[in-house]
């Protein structure tokens, strides 16, 4: 289960009501910080080690609205792909908070026209992102492996 609340143990650190620590950690829990592209916080929360990314997708999708779908984490540099990862393998300082960031993927649609030209689409917010200008006459269908982006 992940918390919000932070219980603060005798030795001031944070512990989750009758947690045992793993070995090799300081705590039972992992202090996870999710912040966005521009360092902004998007939430603190307090996880059991075990939690999975997963998990925290969950969690992140009732603070802030947004699809589980949608969200991508990035812990340095490396994007967490695997939604069965466990934060213990991953949080090298177990002492500190674990930072993830926030990557809100938009849905995204590309049509064809009889100008030449093939428009990109932020579906959501109905915004067209950019015309891509190439062909020598109407482009009449179009396919996109969106997975391989």
């Amino acid at each position: 289960r992940l918390q919000r609340v932070r219980a603060v143990g005798a030795d001031g650190g944070a512990r989750a009501a009758g947690a045992e620590a793993v070995p090799g950690t300081c705590k039972s829990v992992v202090d996870v910080e999710v912040v966005r592209l521009d360092g902004s916080i998007v939430t603190r929360l307090q996880c059991p080690v075990q939690a999975t990314i997963g998990s925290i997708k969950e969690a992140v999708s009732h603070v802030t609205g947004g699809p589980v779908q949608r969200q991508k984490f990035v812990l340095g540099t490396e994007p967490l792909n695997d939604e069965n990862c466990a934060l213990v393998g991953l949080n090298k300082s177990p002492c500190h908070p674990l930072v993830l960031t926030l990557v809100q993927t938009p849905r995204l649609a590309l049509s064809c026209s009889f100008d030449s030209s093939l428009r990109l689409w932020d579906v959501d917010t109905a915004r067209q992102l950019q015309v891509l200008y190439g062909h020598d006459g109407p482009v009449l269908c179009v396919a996109v492996d969106w997975a391989g982006l």
